[in-house]
């Protein structure tokens, strides 16, 4: 009896770890800089939304809401405390092709945008987190790309490129 169940152990062991493995939802990507990715694929259309004036939906707080410009916006611009507000059905996000995230804290950094839950982003093409504070220490950059990773969940699948940038105010 022991060996019959000893030799069904590796079978069941394997069966339930594939099936965990299936289970759990496929992240893909690794973060990449914004300039370092500008440079490499020349993307005119990012460089645009991050540094030109598009319409835009401002998202504060994570109770206030405005949009400026003439047309759909194209920009989201959200603090961290308001990524809850990206998962709500609102067609108003329907035609954002970037999603600008500030962080301004290591508070801020716990926050996790789930690409998953933003249906209503049918046209999203890029997010930026933009650290507004010495995440990594000093001017240095080298913890961003993965802060950046568990920030923003980003299914496997996904053509949105996530995207970061170190600004700190002077």
């Amino acid at each position: 009896m022991k060996k019959q169940v000893y030799k069904q152990f590796p079978a069941t062991l394997i069966s339930i770890l594939l099936l965990i493995f299936v289970a759990l939802p496929a992240y893909g990507q690794v973060a990449a800089r914004y300039s370092d990715y500008v440079k490499t694929n020349d993307d005119t259309r990012l460089i645009s939304l991050a540094t030109e004036i598009h319409p835009a939906i401002y998202l504060k707080g994570n109770t206030d809401m405005k949009s400026f410009g003439n047309g759909d916006a194209t920009v989201v611009n959200t603090d961290a405390a308001s990524i809850p507000m990206l998962y709500a059905t609102n067609p108003a996000f329907g035609k954002v092709e970037l999603i600008k995230i500030t962080i301004n804290s290591a508070t801020d950094e716990a926050v996790i945008l789930d690409l998953f839950k933003t249906a209503s982003f049918t046209s999203l093409k890029y997010v930026l987190c933009i650290y507004q504070y010495a995440s990594c220490g000093g001017k240095s950059e080298t913890c961003l790309p993965s802060k950046t990773d568990k920030l923003c969940k980003t299914p496997a699948e996904s053509a949105v490129r996530v995207l970061y940038q170190l600004s700190i105010p002077e």
